[in-house]
């Protein structure tokens, strides 16, 4: 049996008094759906964590889901042996949904489960063998994520199982973490294996983080390819273009794939393979960098010119073009949509960034000066804070709302790219000595030592949405993937 772990959701904070599902049902009535849905796909991934290693609960119930803060925990169980297996827990996930949705035990019928129904029966089957399997069950309650709920008003109070604005936010939009296997002792990164990526330029995850895509660019051509992160494996043809490839965004919705070349920016069906019709024309500007809006309505464009072209998606018209100042490499929407972060460079070693209100498209107070290069910006998950990464060897952290730095992340190398954490509790960081350094945001403390990312110079990474794997783009032409255990 594998060591016994508490899956939680990153990272572990200062204990709070914890009150379980079964309490807040009590307390608060049934719960609507979309927190079920938040609810049950974290859980779900707990399970298939455990499952995967040979591990399972064996007591998963309403009152060993745990709120624990602004986060939810999973109360401690038999384990494996005394369990029944994974196909108890699986049944025990069903019978907590059914609970937390419909407000109490018993053989009813259920009356208010509505989207969440099929899965609860099929999780509740007499038969084992027709209950999916936690992963299965995860996907398809992430696929729930937005389903209407009969209860939509109870979403406007403070308390959503005691998890505030925060809980809020995950239950309104994809979640923001999985749960996460972690044992004793701090965050850490485990190397995964690589994938070969010659003329590496940029990469990008799809919403689902099971997809990767890369570009490489060379002097008569520009590739991008397609990978199954679980796999390692190339996916499809790799599509090739006369121009070099200068930028990648996933839609939202996992649908669509923005690509970059030269002053163009073209939009690829991933169901189909091809390109849409849609040309997203940049005029006298080289394409830079690339981001959606989170409702996949809006595409920024950041560009050469010290430009970031605002397009409306659906009306293939642009909307704004949004001044920077200097050539845009960077760019980072807030969750709600409302700020749009761009960070540029120039070869005087200039570097900042800038905020934009994307509604009355000013911006949104004073730019954040640098020393050197800003090499990327990513806004955090709750929209508070903004990071930056730049050549004069700092990472930082800004406010938001004041512009006030709040905290620098010292390196003894220029820092060429960093990502945050889902829950925005950790910053990762890389520098030029192809060094990988884990923050903690709240402390500003950096957590254990450097690990040595690469054999090659570091030249861009990424954290998958899901807060579990870390790809880190070199220039020797490979990716190599992490996962981060919290």
């Amino acid at each position: 049996m594998a060591e016994k772990t508490e899956p939680l959701l990153p990272n572990t904070a200062v204990p709070a008094p914890r009150r379980s599902l079964e309490q807040a049902v009590r307390e608060e009535g049934r719960l609507p759906i979309p927190s079920v849905v938040w609810i049950g796909a974290q859980v779900a991934s707990a399970l298939a964590e455990m499952h995967a290693v040979g591990d399972s609960h064996g007591d998963i119930g309403p009152g060993s889901i745990l709120e624990d803060g602004e986060r939810v925990v999973l109360g401690p169980g038999p384990g494996f042996a005394e369990a029944g297996g994974p196909e108890e827990d699986l049944r025990r996930l069903g019978t907590s949904l059914r609970y937390a949705v419909e407000g109490h035990d018993g053989p009813a019928p259920m009356n208010h489960a509505g989207p969440l129904q099929p899965l609860i029966e099929e999780l509740l089957s007499r038969d084992p063998s027709r209950r999916p399997t936690a992963a299965q069950s995860a996907d398809r309650l992430l696929a729930l994520r937005h389903a209407p709920s009969p209860a939509a008003p109870f979403l406007d109070r403070r308390r959503l199982l005691g998890l505030g604005a925060a809980g809020l936010l995950a239950a309104a939009v994809p979640p923001a973490a999985y749960f996460l296997l972690r044992k004793d002792g701090p965050p850490a990164l485990t190397p995964l294996g690589r994938l070969t990526q010659e003329g590496f330029f940029t990469l990008a995850f799809d919403p689902s983080s099971k997809a990767l895509a890369t570009i490489g660019n060379f002097p008569d051509r520009g590739e991008l390819r397609l990978w199954n992160v679980k796999t390692r494996a190339q996916t499809g043809e790799t599509l090739t273009d006369p121009s070099s490839l200068s930028g990648l965004a996933f839609s939202p919705d996992g649908r669509r794939l923005a690509v970059g070349f030269s002053n163009h920016v073209y939009l690829w069906d991933l169901a189909t393979g091809a390109k849409t019709d849609v040309d997203l024309d940049q005029g006298d500007n080289t394409v830079f960098s690339l981001a959606f809006s989170p409702d996949g309505r809006r595409l920024a464009v950041g560009c050469n010119e010290s430009v970031v072209n605002l397009w409306d998606i659906e009306q293939r018209v642009q909307i704004k073009a949004l001044h920077h100042g200097l050539p845009v490499s960077s760019l980072s929407f807030s969750p709600d949509g409302r700020l749009l972060a761009g960070g540029g460079c120039a070869d005087e070693k200039l570097g900042w960034a800038v905020l934009w209100d994307t509604e009355t498209h000013t911006q949104a107070g004073e730019r954040f000066q640098h020393v050197d290069w800003v090499t990327k910006t990513e806004l955090s998950p709750d929209g508070r804070l903004l990071a930056t990464s730049c050549f004069d060897g700092r990472a930082r952290l800004w406010d938001v709302g004041t512009h006030a730095l709040v905290a620098a992340f010292n390196h003894p190398h220029p820092v060429h790219s960093l990502a945050l954490t889902p829950d925005g509790r950790l910053l990762i960081t890389a520098d030029r000595n192809n060094d990988l350094r884990l923050w903690d945001t709240q402390k500003h403390t950096m957590i254990g030592e450097p690990v040595s990312g690469s054999g090659a110079r570091i030249h861009f990474m990424e954290l998958s949405p899901d807060g579990r794997t870390l790809a880190v783009g070199t220039a020797h032409g490979s990716v190599h993937l992490w996962r981060l255990s919290l």
